[in-house]
């Protein structure tokens, strides 16, 4: 263990049941294992819906603002308020997904930063800031697709870093198992046009009594009853493993919206990995972000983002088990790699190589 500080400065509302608030827990409960101590910073409304167990050598600072921009404003001076405090310490580290913050530390000419990138330039200001930013810090990016966008954009890449979100779970050795009704095939995560909600509706709505769909989701309520589907409700992250296990298929579906600030082009959904750990055939959108770390008919089957090529991957794996099985081995060992202890480890290398020496 190193005798470093890490100060995370997240962007979590504490307790959100939504990925960031669970990538943000497990990249600081990796950290811990390999630092002295790690402090993070969450944000709070007071509507806590799950919770972390986190280690003594990790301190929470949890600070109670409101939604909308002004509470923005104050957790960024909150934030700014910490960091500059902790900065004294000669073994401190700042980790951050927040421009701003990242920005107004690299101005003061701070350069123990590493800023996690989850989406690429979306305006001005972020051109500006990360010009500064990479001139002086670190940048952790989560997909290749985004090093390419900074790289168009003419900003250095000699000190970024490419590290997609991991699991924490056990690698899981369970075969398939197959339901009365035929295969069980689950979607985990937060529903939205872009996560592939409007796909999901057609798949339960078709009433083929060959597949039963189960979505475990906070927004269940935006699937409208079905024969076809068996559970439909959320559950926290703590059991999800256990009810990825109990399917036969996972969904992943990224539909790209076309918007200026549409993050699909370079997401690294935390549920891939999680999926992964489990072995079982993971039908996912055939876009290159998701071929960045799976391939088709090795560890996934890649369909275009249609009912119908959804079916007919389904109905491919029903009479085809040696896929089955090709599929489970190479995912087990494609979830070796993305773990977060060793992506924790891959940072901190990373930050020790380019900013503390």
């Amino acid at each position: 263990m190193s005798g470093y500080k890490i100060v995370m400065a997240t962007q979590s509302w504490y307790g959100s049941p939504g990925a960031n608030f669970i990538q943000v827990s497990q990249n600081a409960i990796a950290f811990a294992k390999l630092v002295r101590k790690v402090q993070v910073i969450f944000r709070d409304d007071g509507r806590r819906e799950q919770e972390f167990s986190f280690p003594e050598n990790v301190d929470l600072e949890i600070i109670s603002v409101n939604r909308g921009f002004l509470g923005s404003i104050i957790y960024l001076y909150r934030q700014i308020l910490i960091v500059l405090t902790a900065r004294r310490e000669s073994t401190l580290l700042v980790y951050t997904r927040s421009i701003p913050l990242a920005f107004f530390l690299s101005v003061l000419g701070e350069k123990r930063v590493a800023l996690e990138l989850h989406q690429g330039i979306r305006d001005s200001f972020d051109l500006i800031a990360l010009k500064l930013i990479s001139a002086r810090q670190v940048l952790i990016c989560i997909s290749k697709a985004i090093v390419e966008n900074l790289e168009k954009n003419k900003i250095r890449a000699d000190n970024t870093l490419v590290a997609p979100d991991g699991h924490s779970f056990s690698i899981s050795k369970n075969r398939a198992l197959q339901s009365s009704r035929g295969l069980n095939v689950g979607y985990f995560g937060s529903l939205s046009p872009q996560k592939g909600l409007n796909l999901i509706i057609d798949l339960t709505q078709s009433n083929q009594s060959k597949y039963q769909f189960n979505i475990y989701s906070k927004d269940s309520d935006l699937i409208p009853d079905s024969d076809s589907i068996g559970e439909c409700k959320f559950i926290a992250h703590s059991s999800c493993f256990e009810m990825m296990n109990r399917q036969d298929v996972l969904l992943l579906f990224v539909v790209p919206q076309g918007l200026k600030r549409d993050i699909s082009p370079y997401t690294s959904p935390l549920k891939l990995f999680e999926y992964l750990s489990t072995g079982k055939t993971i039908i996912a959108s055939d876009l290159p972000i998701i071929r960045e770390v799976l391939t088709n008919e090795e560890n996934a089957l890649l369909v275009p983002n249609d009912a119908r090529a959804v079916f007919g991957a389904l109905d491919r794996l029903t009479k085809n088990a040696d896929l089955v099985l090709k599929i489970h081995s190479n995912s087990l060992i494609a979830a070796e790699t993305f773990t977060w202890n060793k992506r924790a480890g891959k940072i901190l290398e990373f930050m020790e190589n380019h900013i503390c020496n």
